[in-house]
């Protein structure tokens, strides 16, 4: 049974399982087109790491602000923070104190 071929061609004698037909060529043309199309690829791709490069940039700048808002607000609620501690502290020892005495 014998496969048939596309356009009707067979496969010369020195490559039988080749990819391309012996002696087959590429249009100088289409050759063009190919690397053009490489090249605006390539140039699309640089293009998209720089800018959004620029934009994880302005993100950073933009957190690293935001950040640094926050820690006034922190530093403003420590205080209540070591304020609730002493409190704690106290409530602490007159628990203590009120124990010891039931414990006698």
């Amino acid at each position: 049974m014998s496969c048939a071929r596309p356009w009707g061609l067979e496969p010369g004698p020195r490559a039988p399982l080749s990819v391309s037909y012996p002696g087959a060529t590429v249009a100088s043309s289409m050759e063009a087109v190919a690397w053009t199309a490489i090249g605006l690829l390539g140039a699309t791709l640089v293009g998209s790491f720089f800018y959004l490069g620029g934009r994880i940039d302005a993100q950073g700048a933009d957190l690293g602000s935001r950040i640094d808002a926050l820690s006034g607000r922190i530093d403003a609620l420590s205080g209540r923070i070591d304020a609730q501690n002493g409190r704690i502290d106290a409530l602490s020892a007159t628990m203590g104190e009120h124990m010891g005495r039931h414990a006698g």
